[in-house]
């Protein structure tokens, strides 16, 4: 089976809004995430921090969501094929390389898409995967008219778009990831 993970929040904790909007005091509800990473009315150099921190070091050393080591490492054993379908930019290819040789190195490097601001669901289509495992609902919104089959999952470690979920009843909505291992397992 040719099963697809988004990586920030999905597969690695990214805690980079979280520490920014921590400095200038934003609340996360008052942001408007978008494909396109538009903000509204944040502060300009909590921006500016937000994506120095992405060109960093740092998101090479995030660390792996509860039970993601170990789901990718079971698929794999099993014989799937997991892909990554990021939304982070081409440029950060070399740290992420090395972030999932560390954490995931079950997973070909061959197999890591980025995607930046463009849809995923165009790279997920075109790969012919079959299951799709991300945090971010507006992603997997976009291939809710498809075969493939839908996980948006939220846990302690995430802190995606969970609130729209109510709105998707054709999305399955897995609580934590080591869930997911479960339903493609039995």
């Amino acid at each position: 089976m040719k099963i697809g993970f988004d990586l920030d929040d999905t597969l690695v904790h990214n805690d980079v809004f979280e520490k920014v909007f921590k400095k200038y005091d934003i609340k996360k509800e008052h942001v408007n995430f978008s494909q396109e990473l538009e903000y509204t009315d944040i502060n300009p150099e909590a921006i500016r921090d937000v994506l120095d921190m992405f060109k960093s070091p740092y998101m090479g050393a995030l660390k792996p969501v509860s039970y993601a080591k170990h789901v990718i490492e079971e698929l794999v054993r099993h014989g799937h094929e997991i892909y990554i379908i990021t939304a982070r930019a081409y440029d950060m290819c070399e740290i992420t390389s090395n972030l999932i040789k560390t954490h995931f190195p079950g997973i070909d490097l061959d197999n890591v898409h980025y995607v930046g601001s463009s849809a995923k669901a165009t790279i997920i289509k075109k790969l012919g995967l079959e299951v799709m495992v991300d945090d971010n609902v507006s992603y997997v919104d976009e291939l809710k008219d498809t075969d493939i089959t839908l996980f948006v999952i939220s846990n302690e470690d995430t802190w995606g778009n969970t609130g729209q979920t109510d709105r998707l009843l054709h999305l399955a909505y897995v609580q934590v990831i080591n869930n997911i291992k479960q339903v493609l397992f039995e």
